[in-house]
């Protein structure tokens, strides 16, 4: 990369997997020391992880010289997190969510049939009471649940609009309604690795 260091660097998956897409079964701890290293080395200022469920995320942190400051997971209206999120913050990890409009987004259209955020008048309603969309709605929820979000899109308008989400205020009647839209549903749910020693979920 022709850097002299990473701000942040992330171990993607508790997972550990060859050139060949070969399970070699490396326990992340394992994995949690390179990390350490890079930042003794002066090779990252900041570790972190990503796809790291409760017990794993707890058995780095018990176990880390060097702590991990980040856990990026999915989370958005439709797969909530809030145990996840809470157990990061009550060990200092941030959360912080990727696919954060999980079922609103229309890059979904393969979850046809379940996605009820999309069309649902008390959603819509909350979007028309701030001249909103049903998706910045979704970014603010995320926000004031303290929750760094890190929306995907390549449209300029899109970027635009995930960019203008911090003039209104949600009342927490608005944020229990965008609560309830939770399905448990992942959109990423990794099934590749899905028969991989330390798959997540």
């Amino acid at each position: 990369m022709k850097l002299d260091y990473i701000d942040l660097y992330l171990v993607h998956w508790p997972v550990s997997v060859n050139a060949n897409g070969v399970d070699t079964a490396i326990s992340y701890l394992e994995t949690w020391k390179g990390m350490e290293e890079a930042v003794k080395l002066g090779l990252a200022k900041s570790i972190g992880v990503s796809n790291f469920n409760e017990k794993q995320i707890q058995e780095v942190h018990n176990k880390a010289v060097i702590k991990p400051v980040v856990n990026q997971f999915e989370i958005n209206p439709t797969l909530t997190q809030h145990q996840l999120v809470n157990l990061c913050k009550q060990l200092s990890v941030l959360p912080v969510a990727y696919t954060p409009l999980g079922l609103i987004s229309e890059a979904r259209p393969e979850f046809a049939g379940i996605d009820v955020i999309k069309t649902d008048p008390k959603l819509g309603g909350i979007a028309t009471k701030y001249g909103k969309t049903r998706a910045q709605i979704a970014l603010r929820y995320l926000i004031q649940r303290g929750i760094p979000v890190i929306p995907k899109s390549f449209t300029k308008s899109r970027i635009e609009e995930n960019l203008n989400v911090f003039d209104f205020h949600l009342t927490d009647e608005e944020i229990d309604i965008v609560d309830n839209y939770n399905l448990n549903h992942r959109c990423v749910p990794g099934k590749g690795f899905e028969k991989y020693e330390y798959y997540p979920y």
